[in-house]
């Protein structure tokens, strides 16, 4: 009987003690898992991969075409976006000309573009770290109506990377716009590129569920820039961009 009582006792006090606690300090202990003694290494599970990491890392290092400069994003203009839009949209057209169907203008985000690529060697490594993720390359038939919504929204987010689009902001209008030289009218229909992320409404892209067509076309935008890049490596070429005015920012 006593253990009894001594157990709901012991139960109570628990119970109060957890009601009525405070922290009254914390402490943080970082242990590095590459300092000696905190970690052992696996001899067998290095034989293990070591095959396929000499494999990776071939395909990684290997060099597709040399840069002239670095190159990073920026609003409303960057040479990292200009770049790599440029790059999407001639690899693309190249397959749609084809069909018959060319591509007016490419747009994507900025947050799609998650490393610099430096002046120098540009490696298929490089790109990977630049876009990460699985990204395709989607085309879709725009009405003019909602084209302008498109290009207000390019606006209103202080302009994002693009190819074949020239245009000004002003109050998160865009104005003298310019698509592939052609002045924009609301009542032609528009064929553009993005990622699938976007087309698929990301980052608020959610009226592009308003086109009039959807093709996946199942190439990786990732792909498209490494094949351009090499394209022009065989051609001679270096890597090079120029800030074009693109997308201008008047007040």
């Amino acid at each position: 009987m006593f253990t009894i009582i001594k157990r709901y006792f012991i139960l109570i006090f628990l119970v109060v003690a957890c009601k009525t606690s405070t922290i009254v300090n914390k402490e943080t202990t970082v242990y590095p898992l590459n300092k000696p003694g905190y970690t052992a290494v696996d001899s067998s599970i290095l034989k293990l991969y070591a095959p396929y990491k000499v494999k990776i890392d071939s395909l990684m290092n290997r060099v597709i075409i040399i840069s002239d400069m670095d190159m990073v994003k920026n609003t409303p203009e960057g040479l990292l976006g200009n770049i790599t839009t440029d790059a999407t949209l001639l690899q693309v057209n190249a397959v749609y000309s084809e069909k018959k169907q060319p591509v007016d203008f490419c747009f994507m985000n900025n947050g799609g573009l998650r490393a610099s690529l430096p002046k120098g060697e540009i490696t298929v490594g490089n790109i990977y770290t630049l876009m990460p993720f699985d990204n395709e390359a989607v085309v879709l038939t725009l009405s003019g109506e909602t084209t302008e919504k498109l290009l207000n929204f390019i606006a209103q987010k202080g302009g994002m990377p693009v190819s074949g689009l020239q245009m000004k902001t002003n109050d998160s209008i865009a104005s003298d716009v310019f698509i592939k030289g052609v002045p924009f009218s609301r009542n032609k229909n528009y064929v553009v590129v993005t990622s699938d992320y976007l087309a698929n409404g990301g980052d608020n892209f959610c009226f592009l569920s308003e086109n009039l067509g959807v093709v996946n076309t199942g190439l990786k935008i990732r792909d498209l820039i490494i094949k351009e890049f090499e394209e022009r490596n065989k051609r001679g070429e270096t890597l090079k961009a120029k800030i074009e005015g693109r997308i201008i920012h008047v007040e």
